[in-house]
């Protein structure tokens, strides 16, 4: 996920200081620093897709100052996670929450527990209803396997329903979010 902001700010002293603040009090690492320009990462790892806060994810942030004016690149790294519609969400606000920080000075530091308890409560839904397509796979690849009596059809059966349950439960989710 790609996500650029430009925004003004009237008051630009200690700029530099409230940037890196807001980032290194969310757990982002200042790799980078120029004049004008600044560097956040936060480096990827196995466990991305398993983590519950998705500010962990392998993540680079780029911010530009110029005078009055601040651009922030966000590129997240989105291809190994489960990418429900409640982790985008919480991206947004954090991206949202770091413009106030900077213009209104609003101690905004942190992405609000509320949407980090949606994420928690959507990955335990998630992680349900792969388990009753593990269910309901293990029950059709059993009953096509005895039939047929060839055995592959099993292991062939169990993962797909899993995973196209998953799907499916994230996809409506995404859905019902954009409706």
């Amino acid at each position: 996920m790609y996500k650029q902001i430009n925004f003004q700010v009237f008051d630009n002293t200690q700029i530099t200081e409230r940037i890196t603040d807001y980032f290194t009090k969310t757990g982002f690492k200042l790799i980078h620093r120029s004049h004008d320009k600044f560097k956040f990462i936060h480096n990827s790892s196995f466990f991305d897709t398993w983590t519950i806060n998705p500010l962990h994810w392998g993540s680079e942030i780029i911010v530009s100052v110029k005078d009055n004016e601040i651009m922030a690149a966000f590129n997240i790294d989105t291809k190994s996670q489960m990418n429900s519609a409640e982790e985008i969400n919480v991206w947004c606000r954090f991206i949202t929450n770091f413009q106030s920080f900077i213009t209104n000075s609003q101690n905004i530091t942190t992405v609000t527990k509320i949407s980090l308890k949606e994420v928690k409560n959507s990955r335990i839904m998630y992680i349900g209803w792969t388990i009753v397509g593990c269910v309901f796979g293990g029950v059709i690849g059993m009953y096509i396997s005895k039939l047929t009596e060839n055995e592959t059809l099993f292991y062939i059966a169990l993962p797909s329903m899993a995973t196209l349950f998953f799907k499916i439960s994230i996809g409506s989710k995404k859905k019902q979010k954009t409706l």
